[in-house]
């Protein structure tokens, strides 16, 4: 069989060079990242999506003309349906011509149940992240609690979340405009008639 072979010589002009692309998920929303070296009559980037057999332009990101000092870029979907997305970045000169990128893929999952995840991190000082999960949409209350039952803050109260997962941090230095102790306090989901509960430890 024949064999092809690609090859890339290093004095290549590329009129921009993209450094990193990283995609990260918030909440069911992608984060979209990324860094150039340098800039060449560069217009700007549009943001493409496939999801399913659907192709769709999300969006368009200003470049920085001619540059030689790194740029960063960041571009946040609106949330985005279970299953498998794929992203990549059109960069176009402003002579119209234009470079794709790699593509980048996240699976975007729906828990099969009401989840409430260890803390990270746990002991923690002086802020900590909490991350749940919904099987369906529900109406969402996340509070924390000292040891004798006292509501310490409410930081979700009564609000409609859609299903997936998502998250919440607590700065104890600042709650409800007064510094938290030392010690270990409960944090508590309740949605969709279930109330799960555990403990999470503050030092200072």
């Amino acid at each position: 069989g024949q064999t092809y072979t690609q090859s890339f010589t290093m004095d290549m002009v590329v009129p921009v060079s993209l450094a990193a692309f990283d995609v990260r998920l918030e909440e069911r929303r992608a984060r979209l990242t990324w860094t150039t070296a340098s800039e060449d009559n560069n217009l700007g980037f549009d943001v493409q999506h496939k999801f399913s057999e659907d192709f769709e332009n999300l969006g368009f990101v200003r470049g920085n003309g001619t540059t030689a000092v790194p740029q960063y870029y960041q571009f946040l979907t609106e949330k985005l349906a279970p299953g498998r997305h794929q992203f990549w970045l059109k960069q176009i000169d402003l002579d119209g011509s234009f470079t794709l990128s790699h593509e980048l893929e996240v699976k975007v999952t729906i828990p099969g149940t009401f989840e409430l995840s260890e803390l990270f991190p746990n002991p923690f000082n002086p802020t900590t992240t909490i991350q749940y999960g919904l099987p369906t949409s529900e109406i969402v209350t996340l509070k924390i609690s000292n040891l004798l039952g006292e509501n310490v803050v409410t930081l979700v109260n009564n609000e409609f979340f859609s299903s997936g997962y998502h998250v919440s941090n607590w700065d104890g230095r600042n709650t409800n405009g007064r510094e938290i102790a030392s010690g270990i306090y409960v944090y508590q989901l309740q949605a969709g008639g279930f109330s799960i509960t555990k403990k999470m430890l503050l030092i200072r």
